[in-house]
């Protein structure tokens, strides 16, 4: 696989500095977004944050748990915005 001409480099993390999407740097370049994310992270950081749980809390803890109990996903509906656990019998 051919590498990023230092050109290449300087004109993707020009474009990210200035704010514009991995979408449209990837019309512009002609390059694949998942290398633009590896340029883009280089630079500002990961996109998505590490979460955190609250393991002291014993209502949580039964919740998470239970989700997963039943058969190992949950599901997420973009239409009404939240997660359920789908059961099939």
């Amino acid at each position: 696989m051919k590498r990023l001409s230092k050109d290449e480099i300087l004109r993707i993390n020009n474009l990210i500095k200035e704010g514009k999407s991995l979408n449209h740097i990837s019309s512009l370049t002609n390059k694949n977004k998942s290398t633009l994310y590896h340029h883009y992270k280089k630079l500002m950081g990961k996109k998505n944050k590490d979460i955190e749980l609250n393991f002291s809390d014993d209502d949580f803890i039964g919740e998470l748990i239970g989700l997963f109990v039943g058969d190992g996903y949950l599901f997420y509906n973009k239409k009404k915005w939240n997660l359920f656990n789908s059961f099939i019998f």
